[in-house]
């Protein structure tokens, strides 16, 4: 639980940051963006719903956000996407979109980054069977529900 007290400020902050991470992170990689004045989407084109291929709100939703999200991504052949918020949204199952809300996450500024447990090990993939282990990992943790061989 975070000390820092959460006000109007400092979910704008948080929301601005969120979006433009997963937006610089996209933009670098050569794919596509979009902002508006309450939205930022990025399109990684990733085969699963992860942050990178999603909709950031930056401010509560207006009638049309979820349409311009559809839009957007309707534009591409790649797989889903899903929606980050800290505001309700409108009934999300007639989009296809995930309805799973996506957690907001802050954490107070400065320290040092914990320790990672032993039995962590950070690897690049240079092989199918990695890339094949690693796509498991993801299905297992984040419930995404990809085809076996599409990452």
């Amino acid at each position: 639980m975070s000390s820092m007290p959460v006000d109007d400020e400092t979910l704008r902050l948080a929301t601005y940051n969120c979006a433009g991470a997963y937006r610089t992170w996209v933009e670098r990689l050569g794919k596509r963006t979009r902002v508006w004045h309450d939205l930022s989407c990025a399109d990684l084109e990733l085969p699963v719903a992860l942050p990178t291929n999603g909709a950031t709100l930056l401010r509560p939703p207006d009638d049309d956000v979820l349409e311009r999200i559809a839009t957007f991504f309707a534009e591409r052949l790649a797989g889903p996407y899903e929606i980050w918020s800290l505001w309700p949204l409108p009934s999300l199952a007639e989009t296809g979109t995930p309805s799973e809300p996506v957690p907001c996450m802050i954490r107070d500024p400065g320290g040092s980054a914990p320790r990672p447990p032993a039995e962590l090990a950070i690897v690049e993939a240079h092989d199918q069977a990695t890339v094949s282990h690693a796509d498991r990992l993801i299905n297992e943790v984040f419930g995404v529900g990809s085809e076996p061989g599409s990452l």
